[in-house]
Order: C-alpha cells, then structure tokens, then sequence
C-alpha cells in the first residue's frame, strides 16, 4: 500500500546504491593452476632424469669393481681401507681385481706378505692390521712377519678371548 501511495504522489521509493560487486576473474586461479602443473612436472622429469643417469653411472662401473664396492660396504671398509685393499690387489698382479682379497683369506694373506716384503710404515702396518681384522674377523688373521729393523713393528695376530663358563653345581 505504501508503494501505491507513494506512485500516486509521484514519488518513486529511495533505492539503495550499492555498489556492483566486481566480477571474479578466473585468471588468477588459472595462472596458479598452471603454474603447479608446471612445477609438478618439473619436479617428476627432474627426478626421472637423476634416476637414469645414476642407473647409467652404475652401468658405466666393471661388474669385480661393483662387486668390490658390494663387499666393502657389507664389511664397512673405510675409504682408506678400500684404497689398502686396491693397493694390496696390485701386490697380486695387475689384472687380479680388488674384491679377490674380501672373498678369498688365501689371496688376502699373499697380499698382505708381500706388502710387509716392502717394509711399510708404521701407519700403513695399522691400515693392514683393522682391513684383516674386520675381513677375516673371528677366523685366524695372517701370521706376524718379524720385522726388518726395530722401527718397523710386526702385525700381531689377534688374540681370542678366552671365555670361561661357569659349571653349574647341581
């Protein structure tokens, strides 16, 4: 009644001015959109592209040196252990690879004689004694070489603990 009331005096009701609410454009949520894409797909080739070239890395490297790298991780050489093991293998002859001396006790005690033949230093001895050691273990290591001079100390074989049990008395 009132909207009557007011046509008939000419008067129209007030009307609110609102503002028109912007129209939302889709192109920011396009532009994020392809960016993740895109980063995303980055992200899968580059990891695809590393999974390839550390699977021709391992390719490129002989089948005894793998197996060398095998077995000294298996017995945690170090990398000076590892260089000692290369080195005694040179002792055995150019072409005997490296991993022989973790797999045979036969060819690691040649080795190991024929370095002491050369008279290394002290500190090269204790290189030889922990790579014997943690190859051979628990088994019987190299027997000692006398050594030459005084300041050129043997490799002493390791001792076994002697482990003594108690007899039960019943």
């Amino acid at each position: 009644m009132n909207t009557t009331f007011l046509h008939l005096l000419g008067v129209q009701p007030p009307r609110l001015i609102v503002p028109e609410q912007a129209a939302s454009s889709p192109f920011p949520t396009l532009v994020g959109t392809v960016l993740i894409i895109l980063s995303i797909t980055l992200l899968a080739a580059a990891m695809v592209g590393i999974g390839v070239w550390r699977h021709d890395r391992r390719r490129l490297v002989a089948p005894p040196e793998r197996a060398f790298l095998a077995y000294a991780r298996r017995y945690a050489l170090s990398s000076a252990q590892r260089d000692t093991a290369r080195r005694l293998a040179g002792h055995l002859g150019p072409d005997v690879p490296p991993v022989t001396l973790l797999l045979s006790r036969a060819a690691l005690r040649r080795a190991v004689a024929m370095e002491l033949e050369h008279k290394p230093e002290p500190r090269a001895i204790k290189e030889l004694q922990s790579l014997v050691e943690k190859i051979v273990g628990d088994l019987e290591a190299p027997p000692p070489v006398q050594p030459a001079s005084p300041s050129t100390p043997a490799i002493p074989a390791p001792s076994k603990p002697v482990v003594r049990r108690k007899k039960s008395g019943a």
